[in-house]
């Protein structure tokens, strides 16, 4: 049993050992994949020789979406991180928790997935807190109570904005259908079965320290043994990597014009969302089509029109769920004909691709972003994670960079298609004037 030093220990008693009962490796990307007595899976890589961060995320296997939860208890479920948060866990409650790590490195945010991160030396600390937040989360009426006294005030600009695109995430009727007992048994049935739950943990550990630190917090989580996975060399390979969709896709513009921006100039946004089953190539496709129309729109909206200083874009892939966002702002009389030179954009490339010359430079951008990439622990738990998200093998991701191949006219033709709908998103500005009918 690990012996934590005097003062640095958040559980009351240390819970007790379990083991690794399989073990796959990966040993050409220094990879070691763990299945757990509780049925959890465990993807360690030993990170960067002298890094001193060690990284930790947690999902699950299968996250439940909102649209699970009956319509009156759907804010439970998109709150219920936030209160654990503001509630604290065990016995402690969330000042007492901040005090306790205020002289550590430790960090934890709850959100549909859990990321936590330390220095090395801080380890243990973060699993027994990541422990706490499992098996323990805090039932707090006052913290609840504050959280919907937050949501009744009167929103700031910003967040009128937002709930303007987004009217369905208004916040007092937010704060009248949430439930104290409701989000913790959303929180819950998220994170309160190991069985459930895939780690990521890559950092400069020694592997023997890290598979300790894994039987001691980690196995001992409450969890429902399941048959072992297929060891890597026996997975098989996704059906296609083609991009597609598990529902059928909103149609339809939503047009939102919001006033009182706290600025001399309006912003402009445009939100695209939707659900695409994830694969590598897919997500390439993706990457490459932000990195094409971020240059593309820079030169259009910028250089030739002079309207915009830059553009902003705000990617997101969570499980089979994408939003892509693009945003900057102009002066209000400019709004219309940047809107329409930024509709025309997207339009090309949906219709015709790029042009072979832009193709090449997509390419030796992608590749050249690789090797760095490949030495950032960051990446690698961005990786990993996709590689339980995907059921994939991880031997693949020293090889990804081959997809760039892939990177043509016709796949970034079908990606606008996809990820930038011009039937279906928001098209939002917010504006230091009054409102104005789209």
């Amino acid at each position: 049993m690990l012996d934590p030093e005097p003062g640095r220990q958040l559980l009351p008693v240390l819970p007790k050992p379990g083991s690794v009962r399989h073990t796959d490796t990966a040993d050409e990307i220094g990879v070691r994949l763990w299945w757990l007595d509780n049925g959890a899976q465990v993807a360690f890589k030993r990170g960067r020789r002298g890094g001193r961060e060690a990284l930790l995320r947690i999902l699950p296997a299968a996250p439940l979406p909102v649209s699970a939860a009956p319509e009156w208890r759907a804010m439970d479920w998109v709150y219920a991180p936030r209160l654990v948060e503001a509630s604290g866990a065990g016995e402690h409650d969330a000042s007492s928790l901040s005090q306790l790590l205020s002289n550590t490195s430790t960090k934890l945010q709850l959100g549909t997935s859990i990321d936590a991160s330390s220095a090395n030396e801080d380890l243990e600390l973060t699993l027994q807190l990541v422990h706490l937040y499992i098996t323990s989360p805090r039932r707090d009426p006052q913290a609840f109570e504050s959280l919907q006294a937050q949501l009744r005030e009167a929103p700031t600009p910003a967040q009128a904005f937002v709930q303007g695109m987004f009217p369905q995430a208004d916040r007092r009727t937010a704060a009248d259908r949430l439930s104290l007992d409701g989000a913790l048994r959303a929180y819950q049935a998220q994170f309160g079965d190991a069985s459930r739950l895939r780690f990521v943990l890559v950092g400069d550990v020694p592997e023997e320290r890290a598979r300790g630190l894994v039987e001691q917090y980690l196995v001992s989580l409450p969890g429902k043994p399941t048959p072992v996975d297929l060891p890597r060399s026996q997975r098989s390979k996704p059906a296609s990597s083609a991009l597609g969709s598990t529902v059928p896709r909103r149609t339809g513009v939503q047009h939102v014009r919001v006033s009182g921006r706290p600025a001399l100039e309006s912003q402009v946004v445009m939100y695209f969302s939707g659900t695409a089953v994830p694969s590598p190539q897919a997500r390439v496709w993706f990457d490459a089509l932000g990195m094409y129309l971020r240059r593309r729109l820079r030169a259009v909206l910028r250089e030739t029109l002079g309207g915009v200083y830059d553009i902003e874009l705000r990617d997101s892939w969570e499980g089979q769920q994408f939003s892509r966002e693009l945003r900057f702002d102009c002066k209000p009389e400019d709004v219309d004909r940047l809107q329409r030179a930024t509709r025309e954009v997207i339009a090309g490339i949906s219709a015709r691709g790029i042009s072979d010359a832009d193709i090449a430079a997509l390419r030796a951008e992608y590749l050249a972003r690789f090797p760095a990439a490949l030495e950032s622990d960051h990446y690698w738990l961005d990786e990993l994670t996709h590689t339980f998200a995907e059921n994939a093998d991880p031997q693949r991701i020293p090889q990804l960079h081959e997809l760039s191949a892939q990177i043509n006219t016709q796949a970034l033709s079908q990606a606008a298609r996809q990820f930038l709908p011009l039937d279906a998103y928001v098209d939002a500005v917010w504006s230091p004037q009054a409102q104005l009918n789209p």
